[in-house]
């Protein structure tokens, strides 16, 4: 009988502590997407590029090249409400204001992009956090997607050539608390 009521307390003792772990687990998520509400302004906004074998363009041009289509100049203002990012995406001389859906889950914010009714982004990025800004690095295969949509539309022999000499990059982007 004492190991049954030994082993019913610790049963018991394993349920209560795996509740409390997923309570505080749920608690935290949502704290960390709290941290993401309010306005920001984008501090810094560049690419990283790593050229393939035998490329002619150096990693330097790549990253020059590249950094004309990061989609936001410096003080752009990104605001996150709710499940909903606000923000001016710009390309060239056109600014393009949008108000799109997004998550954040274990620190990693995927923001959804229709292109067109037939063409959707996933725009995904890992999010580090700090006092009074955060860093989001959008993935390799998210930003090389968004700049081979942008090749596909515009045709721009600059980006083409560089694309085609680019081996993975990604856009790194500094946001500051307003």
């Amino acid at each position: 009988m004492k190991k049954i009521e030994t082993l019913l307390f610790l049963t018991c003792s394993v349920i209560v502590l795996s509740l409390w772990l997923a309570a505080c687990s749920d608690d935290d998520k949502n704290e960390r997407k709290d941290l993401l509400q309010g306005s920001w302004n984008i501090n810094q906004a560049v690419a990283i590029a790593t050229p393939v074998e035998n490329a002619t363009m150096t990693k330097e041009q790549l990253e020059t090249v590249f950094n004309n289509y990061t989609f936001f100049e410096q003080g752009s203002e990104i605001t996150f409400v709710d499940d909903t990012v606000k923000l001016v995406a710009t390309f060239g001389d056109v600014e393009l204001p949008m108000k799109l859906p997004y998550t954040f889950e274990k620190d990693t914010l995927t923001i959804t992009a229709a292109a067109s009714p037939t063409v959707t982004f996933e725009i995904k990025g890992a999010v580090d956090f700090y006092t009074s800004h955060f860093e989001l690095n959008l993935t390799d295969k998210s930003y090389m997607s968004i700049l081979q949509f942008v090749v596909l539309l515009t045709q721009e022999p600059n980006l083409q050539n560089a694309l085609s000499q680019t081996q993975q990059a990604h856009a790194s982007y500094n946001l500051v608390k307003k």
